[in-house]
């Protein structure tokens, strides 16, 4: 009786973890380049995923994590990563260049500096939600001052199809669904 009472306790345990497992799984359809998370009645979260940004020698990675109800002088936060064979060891200053108009990165922070085949140096900064508009809605490229030197990153291909596809997706839907 005991082995059988454990072999049907074992048997629904296994049995909820596939079902809570194929419950989770993403659609192979769904966008690959954001996660959303539930924070509250009516709020959800965005992280839109690392999009790579190059120089003649460098990378440039960059993340952006924001709420669908930020109003649009909201502070995001806006995380990237500069891998390099160059040690950066501070940033200066960074905006965003789009058609002329300058979106400097503000209360910027240095994360870490780590060392493996190359320099990786990770900030957070924030830029306002209507920043993160202009950015999304326009080609950009992104200036990093360090030492006096100027770093000038473009947009991959790739990231340019994301920006596209996110300012369908994401952003003309929250703006459709604004309350304000």
């Amino acid at each position: 009786m005991k082995k059988i009472a454990i072999l049907s306790i074992t048997f629904m345990l296994f049995a909820n973890s596939c079902a809570l497992t194929s419950f989770y799984k993403t659609k192979s359809s769904a966008p690959s380049f954001y996660v959303t998370f539930f924070v509250a009645n009516g709020i959800n979260q965005y992280f839109i995923k690392p999009i790579e940004f190059k120089s003649s020698k460098d990378i440039l990675k960059i993340d952006f994590t924001f709420r669908d109800t930020c109003k649009y002088e909201t502070f995001i936060i806006v995380n990237y990563s500069i891998f390099s064979k160059d040690l950066i060891k501070n940033v200066d200053s960074a905006y965003f260049l789009i058609n002329g108009k300058k979106i400097y990165f503000k209360e910027s922070e240095k994360l870490f500096i780590e060392s493996k085949k190359q320099y990786q140096i990770r900030q957070s900064n924030k830029i306002t939600y209507k920043e993160l508009l202009d950015v999304f809605s326009n080609r950009s490229e992104i200036y990093i001052f360090t030492s006096g030197k100027v770093l000038k990153f473009v947009p991959s291909n790739k990231t340019e199809k994301i920006r596209a596809k996110a300012q369908k997706i994401i952003f003309e839907n929250i703006e459709l669904n604004r309350k304000n």
